[in-house]
């Protein structure tokens, strides 16, 4: 759906959205559920909500807020199966958070992005999921995005080198149990 008449939809669903801007908005896999962010001035400091809407009840809830949105959410929500959103957020330098947020329980895990800095050595990634496991990857994120198929869901990265150039995907099988 065009993002312009669903920001429309939305607008006159949910009557206090009226006045605030729209950041990013994502369906879940099964089209039931959307999500989706607005940014708004509170005394002075920009707020950012993340709402939850169910498109069979028209419920709408919140899920997440930020006082300080710039650094916790730096990339549109994406889900992961049919519960959790993830998104990504500022981490310090040659790294980048990536926050899995439960929908139900409102629940936010942080991972964590490395990126080899040296110049000599060429591009590499090493992605401590929210499980704790550790992966090493050849190349630098251009892209993340989430694959369902049935029950088993993935991260896919899509990898570039130091130039730019395309070096491959990555798919990492999500495990939705937590320590």
């Amino acid at each position: 759906m065009n993002q312009m008449l669903l920001a429309l939809a939305l607008f006159l669903v949910i009557p206090g959205l009226r006045g605030k801007s729209i950041q990013s908005v994502a369906f879940s896999p099964s089209g039931e559920q959307v999500a989706f962010t607005y940014v708004y001035n509170h005394e002075d400091s920009e707020m950012l909500s993340l709402h939850l809407l169910n498109l069979q009840t028209q419920e709408d809830r919140e899920i997440f807020y930020s006082t300080f949105p710039s650094w916790d959410m730096t990339s549109d929500i994406q889900w992961l199966g049919e519960r959790y959103l993830f998104f990504l957020r500022h981490c310090g330098s040659s790294c980048q958070g990536l926050s899995l947020l439960d929908t139900q329980t409102r629940e936010v895990k942080n991972a964590t992005l490395t990126y080899q800095s040296y110049p000599t050595l060429p591009a590499s990634t090493f992605f401590k999921d929210w499980s704790g496991r550790e992966f090493q990857m050849e190349g630098f994120p251009k892209k993340i995005q989430s694959r369902s198929n049935g029950d088993i869901n993935s991260i896919i990265f899509s990898l570039e080198d130091k130039a730019g150039r395309e070096v491959g995907k990555r798919k990492i099988e999500f495990l939705s149990s937590f320590p």
